[in-house]
């Protein structure tokens, strides 16, 4: 079976537990297609080279150890294509 796996980039956790899925994915024969962003792409590009391809993805912006909503827009703006198609 084709699989097309998405990973959120934010953070390392939902990328170590996919790690493991993955694994398991492929180890059943099945052809996986990650896709993901930032530190997540990097991580699981390491482990499974030729299979991960970067997207774009969203970023938090952190104030005093809580998410900054107008820094976050700021930073998303910033990062997003300018035109689409």
């Amino acid at each position: 079976m084709n699989i097309l796996y998405g990973v959120p980039g934010e953070g390392l956790g939902h990328a170590t537990r996919s790690k493991v899925v993955i694994g398991h994915l492929l180890s059943q024969g099945h052809n996986v297609c990650v896709v993901s962003s930032s530190r997540a792409y990097h991580m699981l590009a390491a482990n499974f080279p030729g299979r991960v391809h970067e997207i774009r993805g969203f970023h938090l912006a952190y104030k005093d150890l809580t998410v900054s909503k107008s820094r976050t827009a700021t930073l998303t703006l910033r990062s997003a294509p300018r035109t689409c198609g």
